[in-house]
This record gives structure tokens, C-alpha cells and sequence, in this order.
């Protein structure tokens, strides 16, 4: 179960792909609403908007690429 402010999120961006699930082969947005077979190109913005906390000042180079950036 989502909560209101988790819908109006993904509402509000029309369900961004931000999960990929490799033993299902599913693709979901935040809320689970839109899901799709196969493995489709994730919106890394919106991503990074859900899972990421960077306090960093400028652009977030947490993620190259779709993926993480060692230190």
C-alpha cells in the first residue's frame, strides 16, 4: 500500500519507471500503478528524486550513467 503523497508524486510526473525487479522482469514506478514486463529504461531523475538524499550544492554526481559513483 502507497501513501497520498507517494500517488501525487508519481501522479504528478506520470509514473516514471524507477524500479526494476530482475526475478519478476518487471519495471514499476514509485507506486506500482504502471508496472511493464521486461527490463525498460528507468528515469534516472526521478530515481534519484525517490531514493537518493544528496546534500551536495550544485548537480548530484552520485549517478553516472545509472550507476552509483564509488568514492
Amino acid at each position: 500500500m502507497t501513501t497520498h503523497a507517494t500517488r501525487r508524486w508519481c501522479d504528478d510526473r506520470e509514473h516514471p519507471f524507477v524500479t526494476y525487479h530482475p526475478w519478476l522482469d518487471r519495471s514499476y514506478c514509485r507506486c506500482g500503478r504502471r508496472q511493464e514486463a521486461g527490463a525498460l529504461p528507468l528515469d534516472w531523475q526521478a530515481k534519484h528524486e525517490t531514493h537518493h538524499n544528496c546534500e551536495l550544492a550544485g548537480p548530484c554526481r552520485c549517478y553516472v550513467q545509472g550507476k552509483p559513483v564509488s568514492s
